[in-house]
């Protein structure tokens, strides 16, 4: 009887699981799907992105989700929806593929097209489509990727913490999200930064949010042990940091945020984008 039970609510959830997975990909006028749905995790992912695996489980992929429509003649569609732990994780697979200048366009937070793909994110997914042999196909990539956004849960939205990045002398779009390893450091996860070309110099501005300033101290803590440096000067506000492989630079801890500018030999430059950051934190 127990074992009845068990089977039925395994039945259960997978139904459940299938719906909503079906709901995800449009009915297409003109189109038949070809073949099942192909779902992979983690384990198999491998099996269909051989060469590019590593990448998306750095990012702490969970899910694809691909489908195969054929229209007529040698009309063909694939969709890609890559679901991540979170939002963050999913912005930085996108921002680690996306060109620094693209043909955006306006679908999800973000999305770009390039011969025959379209890619987009939104939430906690990445997805992408490509079609072959399609008449106007930018606009029909379009229309179909909008249909798939509006099935996806999430927000419109690019991430919160990218705001804090100042304006002036920005690269757009050149923002991305390094999950773990930032500048080869185990202690230094979940990191923004962004490109900046500012007084003829090119240099870089990174940003990470931890729970608490509890994290944030554990975290310098763990880094600067790595780097040899003395953890007694670590202190909220202006940190001086020498580092082996970065230099000498500054850093900028602020409540539960740290920031700090590297590539860059001018210190004064480098304070005045963190007093920047503060601001933007007040």
């Amino acid at each position: 009887m127990i074992l009845l039970v068990s089977l039925l609510q395994l039945l259960m959830m997978f139904t459940i699981t299938s719906s909503n997975v079906k709901d995800i990909f449009p009915q297409i006028e003109g189109y038949q799907e070809m073949g099942e749905l192909e779902i992979y995790n983690p384990d198999n992912l491998y099996d269909c992105i051989d060469g590019a695996a590593d990448s998306y489980l750095k990012y702490d992929f969970e899910e694809l989700q691909l489908m195969r429509y054929k229209g007529n003649k040698e009309q063909f569609l694939k969709i890609e929806v890559y679901k991540h732990a979170d939002k963050d994780n999913a912005f930085g697979i996108y921002s680690n593929e996306r060109p620094l200048e693209g043909n955006w366009v306006d679908v999800g937070a973000q999305g770009y097209y390039e011969s025959k793909v379209l890619n987009f994110y939104k939430g906690k997914y990445y997805v992408k489509l490509m079609g072959f042999k399609i008449d106007n196909i930018e606009e029909f990539l379009l229309n179909i990727a909008r249909e798939v956004a509006d099935n996806l849960e999430g927000d419109n939205k690019l991430p919160k913490l990218l705001t804090l990045f100042p304006a002036e002398g920005k690269i757009e779009n050149s923002g991305r999200f390094i999950n773990k390893n930032f500048l080869g450091y185990e202690s230094l996860t979940k990191v923004f930064t962004t490109e900046y070309n500012a007084d003829s110099k090119s240099f870089k501005i990174f940003i990470t949010q931890k729970n608490d300033v509890k994290s944030c101290r554990k975290m310098l803590e763990d880094y600067f042990v790595s780097i040899k440096n003395d953890t007694k000067n670590i202190k909220e506000g202006f940190i001086y940091v020498k580092d082996p492989y970065q230099g000498e630079y500054d850093i900028l801890w602020q409540g539960n945020i740290v920031a700090g500018v590297i590539d860059s030999p001018d210190a004064e430059l480098n304070k005045k984008y963190l007093e920047k950051i503060s601001k933007n934190l007040k």
